[in-house]
């Protein structure tokens, strides 16, 4: 997606660091420089990530305790635009 709306601008959130660093090199490699990848926790994003027009939870929603399921629609609610999507897998 980065790669095909180069204008847009993305950002991924994982909590382990390895898949995130390696991600942070392909994006280096492939010239993204509209991709922003954090290893954080969930649970730490807050108003100061930003508004995003999109949010997409895969994997994470249905596979992890409440207290996370509730930040992901918590994040949704704040964080979107005004004519945002949230999506969950």
């Amino acid at each position: 997606m980065a790669h095909r709306l180069p204008r847009a601008e993305f950002v991924g959130v994982d909590l382990e660091p390895e898949p995130v660093e390696r991600g942070r090199t392909a994006a280096h490699e492939f010239g993204l420089r509209n991709l922003r990848l954090e290893a954080m926790d969930l649970l730490d994003i807050d108003s100061l990530f930003g508004t995003f027009d999109y949010v997409i939870a895969y994997g994470v929603y249905s596979w992890t305790p409440a207290n996370v399921s509730d930040k992901v629609l918590a994040i949704m609610a704040e964080l979107l635009s005004p004519n945002g999507i949230g999506f969950i897998s």
